[in-house]
């Protein structure tokens, strides 16, 4: 890819964050899509996408772009989590169990940790 190309996606991308941090969450969808459709994904791209999607509750959308960072990354605490809170959400406590026991076994960041024990103690 050449550098003005990359520069180019970088942009889109950062344009991507801002509009969810303005909680303009379709139009953030849109340019997410747009990132999508010419192949500029990561596995923490695919977990803002679910965060979005989560926001406005299509949990279906928001699990099917965990799907994605998960086959990117297996060992992606952060998409573990947000798959067992997604699975929680719509009552599939088993599901929800089974990413929270993974996104432990991905030893997740401290404060992550802290969530996750809370996030348990929900399901129990």
């Amino acid at each position: 890819m050449k550098r003005a190309d990359q520069m180019y996606h970088k942009a889109r991308i950062n344009l991507f964050s801002v509009l969810k941090a303005l909680g303009k969450y379709e139009d953030a969808v849109r340019e997410g899509e747009y990132i999508q459709a010419n192949n500029v994904t990561y596995p923490d791209f695919h977990c803002v996408m679910a965060e979005i999607y989560e926001l406005m509750t299509d949990h279906r959308k928001a699990l099917a772009s965990i799907s994605k960072s998960l086959e990117m990354n297996p060992g992606y605490s952060n998409a573990h989590f947000l798959a067992g809170k997604l699975y929680g959400a719509i009552g599939e406590k088993d599901n929800a169990v089974e990413h929270y026991k993974k996104c432990l076994n991905c030893n997740p960041s401290g404060d992550l940790q802290e969530i996750l024990k809370v996030e348990f103690e929900k399901l129990t």
